[in-house]
C-alpha cells in the first residue's frame, strides 16, 4: 500500500504543475477529510501535504510566467482584510512582550505561526487558480463528501458497538484530525447547509434524497458527540435551512425531526453541563463557577493591557498566568483570541468578516441568476452562522475551517462579479 501512496503522490504532484488547481483540492482533500485519520498505518508520518503544497506553488509561478493568472481575484475586501490580520497577527507575534517564553502550550507560538501563514497563503494561491464555477464545485465538494463520510462514519461505530473505543466520558471522538470533539462537531455544523442547498440542485431524485438523508445522520453525530456549542449552533441552522428551504414541508419535517432529536438526546447534554460546572473553580462563596466564564473575564483584562498588539499568537496560556489562579486553559472563544492574543484590530477584523458574509449572501441572492452561486452563497451563509455561535465557545483562529470559508466565499463572489460583467458587456454589445 505504501508504493501505491507513492505512486498517487507522484502523479497527483505531477497534475500539481500543470494544472496547479488540482492541487488545491488534493491539498483541502488532505486538510480537511484528511484520509490520514482513517489510514494512518498507511500515511505514518509522510508530509503529503507539503509534496502537493510546493508542486502546486511550482505550478503557479509557471502560470505567472506564462501570463495566465488575474491578480484582479485577490483585488477584494475580503483578501485585503486577511491579508491585514496576517501582518498584524506576524507584528504582535514578534512585539509580543511573552515572546521566546514558552509554558507548555498545546502548539507552541512559532508553530502556531507558521500554521497560520500557511493557511493564509495557500487562501491566496486557491482564490487565484479558483477561477470558475465548475472548480469551485470542487471546492464546495470536498466540504460536502467529508461531512457525508464523517456522518457515515460516526453512525457506523455507533451501530457497530465499536463506539466505546472512540469515546471520552460517552462522547464520541473522531478519528486522527477530528479526536477532538469540539472540532469533530464544527464539521458536521458547517457542512449540514450545504448537503441541502446543493441536494436541491441536483436533478436526480434517488442522488437528492440519498445526500438529504445524510442531514439526519449529520445530526446524530452531533448528539453522539455531544458539544454543547454545537448543538446550539444546530438549532439556529436548522431554523435558518427551514426558513430558507425551497419546500415549506422540509422545513417542518426537519423541524419536527431535530426536535424529536432534543427530546431523546437533550437530558444527557445537560447533565454534563452541569457537571462541567460542578467540577470547575468555585469564587469564594463556593458557588459553582463555568470554567468559560473564568478564561473569558481574564482574555478581556489582557484586551485592556494590551489593546493594540495583543499578547502574541498562541500566548494567551503564558499571559494567563498573571491573570487565573490554578490551571490556566485557552481562551475559549475564538474573539477574545484574536483580541487578546493580536489586538483590538484584529478582533474588529474578525467580527467583519462574518458581517461580509452576510453582505455578500445578500448581494447574490439579489443579483445573481446562477441557481449554483445563489445555492452555494446560501449553505455558505448557513454555515458561517453555525460556525460563529460554535466559535463563541471554541479556540479556532488557526484552524483551516474559517479560512476555507472565507475561500469559498471569495471565489462565489468573484463568479457572481464576473457573470454580472459579462451580462453588462452583452447588453452594451446589443
Amino acid at each position: 500500500m505504501e508504493y501505491l501512496l507513492l505512486l498517487i503522490t507522484l502523479i497527483t504532484c505531477i497534475a500539481s504543475i500543470i494544472n496547479p488547481w488540482i492541487g488545491v483540492i488534493a491539498y483541502y482533500i488532505l486538510g480537511i477529510y484528511s484520509p490520514k485519520s482513517f489510514w494512518p498505518w498507511i500515511f505514518q508520518d509522510s508530509r503529503i501535504s507539503m509534496f502537493v503544497a510546493v508542486a502546486t506553488i511550482l505550478g503557479i509561478l509557471i502560470a505567472i510566467l506564462q501570463k495566465k493568472i488575474d491578480f484582479s481575484l485577490l483585488n477584494n475586501k475580503q483578501t485585503k482584510m486577511l491579508l491585514l490580520l496576517c501582518f498584524i497577527v506576524n507584528i504582535s507575534h514578534f512585539m509580543s512582550p511573552f515572546y521566546g517564553v514558552y509554558v507548555g502550550q498545546t502548539i507552541p507560538p512559532a508553530e502556531a505561526l507558521s500554521i497560520f501563514n500557511k493557511t493564509i497563503l495557500f487562501y491566496c494561491i486557491s482564490a487565484l487558480l479558483i477561477n470558475d464555477n465548475r472548480k469551485l464545485m470542487y471546492v464546495v465538494g470536498v466540504l460536502l463528501f467529508t461531512g457525508v463520510m464523517y456522518a457515515f462514519w460516526s453512525n457506523k461505530v455507533y451501530f457497530t458497538g465499536e463506539m466505546w473505543r472512540y469515546t471520552d466520558n460517552g462522547r464520541l471522538k473522531g478519528p486522527g484530525l477530528y479526536r477532538d470533539e469540539n472540532v469533530f462537531s464544527l464539521l458536521f455544523v458547517v457542512s449540514i447547509p450545504f448537503m441541502y442547498f446543493v441536494a436541491s440542485l441536483i436533478k436526480n431524485n434517488v442522488a437528492k434524497l440519498s445526500l438529504l438523508a445524510c442531514i439526519p445522520m449529520a445530526w446524530h453525530a452531533l448528539f453522539l458527540i455531544g458539544s454543547r456549542g454545537a448543538m446550539i449552533s444546530l438549532l439556529i441552522i436548522t431554523l435558518l435551512l427551514a426558513f430558507r428551504s425551497h419546500s415549506k414541508t422540509f422545513g417542518y419535517i426537519v423541524m419536527a425531526g431535530l426536535l424529536f432529536a432534543i427530546v431523546n438526546y437533550g437530558g444527557a447534554i445537560y447533565e454534563r453541563s452541569t457537571n462541567t460546572v460542578e467540577v470547575a473553580q468555585t469564587d469564594g462563596r463556593d458557588k459553582p463557577l463555568n470554567p468559560r466564564l473564568v478564561t473569558w473575564s481574564a482574555g478581556w483584562e489582557m484586551i485592556k493591557d494590551y489593546p493594540i498588539l495583543g499578547v502574541g499568537i498562541e500566548h494567551y496560556q503564558t499571559a494567563g498566568l498573571s491573570y487565573i489562579e490554578g490551571r490556566v486553559q485557552v481562551a475559549h472563544n475564538t474573539l477574545i483570541q484574536f483580541t487578546s492574543q493580536a489586538g483590538v484590530v484584529a478582533g474588529f477584523i474578525y467580527l467583519w468578516f462574518f458581517v461580509n458574509f452576510y453582505k455578500n449572501s445578500k448581494y447574490i441572492r439579489n443579483n445573481s441568476k446562477s441557481s449554483f452561486n445563489i445555492n452555494v452563497s446560501n449553505g455558505l451563509f448557513i454555515s458561517t452562522v453555525g460556525f460563529f455561535i460554535c466559535a463563541i465557545f471554541l479556540n479556532l483562529m488557526i484552524t483551516e475551517m474559517l479560512y476555507f470559508l472565507l475561500l469559498i466565499n471569495v471565489i462565489n463572489l468573484n463568479q457572481v462579479n464576473k457573470e454580472l460583467e459579462n451580462k453588462t458587456d452583452g447588453e452594451v454589445g446589443e
